[in-house]
C-alpha cells in the first residue's frame, strides 16, 4: 500500500515536470520568434507585476508607443514606424514576457502543493527550489539582455543573448531531468535488462561516456549558435559548404586579443559554429554505429535512433536557414530542434547510467 502511494505520488510529479518541460519549450519557441522579429525592444520598461496587463485604451498605447519612439531602435532603425505597426512588435514581446510568467507559475504553484502534501523529499525540494531560483534570475538576465540595447547601439549584447538563451536550455535540462527521476520511481522500473553486456565492461563504460561527451558537445553548439544569432553572423556568409568560395575564410582572427574573434567576428563566429556543427554530427553518428553492437533496452534503441534522425534534420536546418538568409520560419524551427536534440541526449544520457545503479 504505502508503495503503491510512493508510485502514485511520482507519478504526480512526473507529470507536473514533464508539462512545465512543455512550456519551456513553448518560451524557447517564442523567444526566438520574438528576436527574429526585432520585436523584443518594443517594451523598454520592466515591470514584473503590472506588465502582465496589456494597454487596453487608445491613450495607454499611445504612451507605450511615445516611450519606444525615444528607445535607439525607433530612432537609428524605425523611424516613421507608426502605431499599428508598433502594435505588432509589442504584441510579440508582451506574449513572451506573458508566457514566462505563466511558465513560472505553472512550476511555482505545484511546486508548493507538492511541499505542503509532503509529496517531495526534502533534497528533491531543494533542487527544484533551486531550479526555480534559476527561473526567477532567467527574469532577470532577460531584462539586461533588452536593458542592454536600449542605450547607443539599438541590438542587444551577444553575450547577455548568449547567457539569457543557455540559461532557458540549462533550466529545461534540470527540469527533464528530474522528471525523468521521478517518472523512473513512478515506474519502478529496473536499471537492467537480464540480456543486456553487462554495465562494468569497457566498452559499455566508454559508450556512456560517450554519451556524457555529446550531451556537452550539444550545449556548447547551442552557445555558439547564440553567438551567431546575437552578431547576425548567419547573414555574413549564406553559401554552403563553402564560405563565399572557401572552406577556409579569410579575416578568422583580425580582432585583437584573438580569443575574442569567438564573441565578436562574424566571420569566425559562423565559421567556428560551422565547424562544431560538423563535429556534434560525427560524434552522433559514430556513437549511434557503436551502439548497435550493444542489446539495449527498446526504449534506448528508440531513443539512439531517434537522436540520428534529429540531428540529420537539425543540419538541413541550419543550412536552409543559411542559404535563405535567415528567414523567420526557418530560423525558428531550428531553435526549437537544437532543443529537442538536447532533449533526446539528456534522455539516453540518462538510460545510460541508470544501468549502474
Amino acid at each position: 500500500m504505502e508503495n503503491s502511494q510512493a508510485n502514485y505520488k511520482s507519478k504526480n510529479v512526473a507529470i507536473w515536470l514533464f508539462t512545465c518541460c512543455v512550456f519551456i519549450l513553448l518560451m524557447v519557441g517564442i523567444g526566438g520568434v520574438t528576436r527574429l522579429t526585432q520585436s523584443g525592444l518594443s517594451i523598454t520598461e520592466w515591470k514584473p507585476i503590472s506588465g502582465i496587463l496589456p494597454p487596453f485604451s487608445e491613450t495607454s498605447w499611445q504612451e507605450e508607443f511615445t516611450k519606444y519612439q525615444q528607445s535607439p531602435e525607433y530612432l537609428k532603425k524605425n523611424i516613421g514606424m507608426n502605431l499599428q505597426e508598433f502594435k505588432g512588435i509589442f504584441w510579440l514581446e508582451f506574449i513572451h514576457r506573458l508566457a514566462g510568467r505563466l511558465t513560472g507559475l505553472v512550476f511555482l504553484i505545484p511546486l508548493i502543493y507538492f511541499i505542503a502534501r509532503q509529496q517531495l523529499s526534502k533534497n528533491l525540494a531543494i533542487r527544484l527550489g533551486g531550479i526555480f531560483t534559476l527561473g526567477g534570475l532567467q527574469g532577470v538576465v532577460g531584462w539586461y539582455m533588452v536593458k542592454s540595447g536600449l542605450r547607443d547601439n539599438p541590438h542587444v549584447s551577444q553575450y547577455w543573448l548568449a547567457f539569457h538563451l543557455s540559461m532557458a536550455f540549462l533550466i529545461f535540462g534540470l527540469v527533464f531531468l528530474q522528471a525523468l527521476r521521478a517518472r523512473d520511481m513512478w515506474l519502478e522500473k529496473k536499471n537492467q535488462s537480464p540480456n543486456l553486456q553487462p554495465p562494468e565492461t569497457s566498452p559499455f563504460n566508454a559508450l556512456r561516456a560517450c554519451s556524457v561527451v555529446i550531451l556537452l558537445a550539444v550545449f556548447i553548439q547551442v552557445i555558439l549558435g547564440a553567438f551567431v544569432a546575437g552578431t547576425h553572423a548567419g547573414l555574413a556568409y549564406n553559401t554552403f559548404p563553402d564560405m563565399d568560395g572557401k572552406f577556409v575564410p579569410d579575416g578568422l582572427f583580425l580582432m585583437q586579443p584573438w580569443y575574442i574573434n569567438f564573441f565578436e567576428n562574424t566571420t569566425t563566429i559562423q565559421f567556428t559554429h560551422r565547424m562544431w556543427a560538423y563535429f556534434v554530427t560525427a560524434l552522433i553518428l559514430v556513437f549511434c554505429i557503436v551502439s548497435c553492437k550493444f542489446n539495449l533496452t527498446k526504449p534506448l534503441r528508440y531513443a539512439i535512433n531517434t537522436l540520428l534522425g534529429v540531428v540529420i534534420i537539425q543540419v538541413c536546418l541550419g543550412i536552409a536557414t543559411l542559404l535563405y538568409h535567415v528567414p523567420v520560419t526557418l530560423a525558428s524551427i531550428h531553435q526549437v530542434f537544437a532543443l529537442l536534440l538536447l532533449t533526446v541526449t539528456i534522455f539516453i544520457t540518462h538510460e545510460l547510467k541508470s544501468y549502474s545503479k
